[in-house]
């Protein structure tokens, strides 16, 4: 399982690059983002116990597709033990666009990530995009998280994304 999983995150970064060097046009632009609330997007299976912020890092290609990674960094200090711990998640999606308008985007699509408590993530989510001055754009995003581990886990996410496009 652990082979299948790293093929599929070795294939999906072929894929991007193989997508980003056949679209670089000017209608492609790469995003940098945060989320401003973000309920258990570390996919931990305690919740709430990691609650950094994610680094979104996107692709938004001809306004139809957008490829995005999400990296996810805790470092803990156990004065008691005197031991530097670190947690994090990294997590692959793609989404497809829908238009609206101009200024407005619907968005949906799967995830596949993997955390350091060796946590695999399957998801699927839908999102609504608005942007709302040139290259920024606000989302409120909903999903549904597979979560396996030596137990299996249901749970839902919901993010509200601040990004900027460049």
């Amino acid at each position: 399982m652990k082979t299948s999983f790293n093929f599929l995150i070795v294939l999906f970064f072929v894929s991007v690059v193989y997508t980003y060097a056949q679209e670089q046009t000017k209608s492609t632009k790469v995003g940098l983002g945060t989320s401003l609330f973000n309920l258990n997007e570390s996919f931990d299976n305690l919740f709430f116990y990691n609650n950094s912020s994610p680094v979104f890092v996107s692709l938004l290609i001809n306004k139809k597709y957008r490829i995005e990674t999400i990296l996810n960094l805790s470092i803990i200090d156990n004065k008691e033990d005197r031991i530097l711990k670190s947690r994090g998640s990294i997590t692959f999606g793609f989404d497809f666009l829908k238009p609206l308008n101009d200024k407005v985007n619907i968005y949906f699509g799967p995830k596949i990530g993997y955390n350091t408590n060796e946590t695999k993530l399957f998801n699927a989510h839908i999102g609504g995009e608005y942007f709302f001055y040139k290259s920024w754009s606000i989302s409120n995003e909903i999903g549904l998280n597979y979560l396996t581990t030596y137990e299996n886990y249901l749970q839902t996410t919901s993010s509200i994304i601040l990004r900027f496009y460049f």
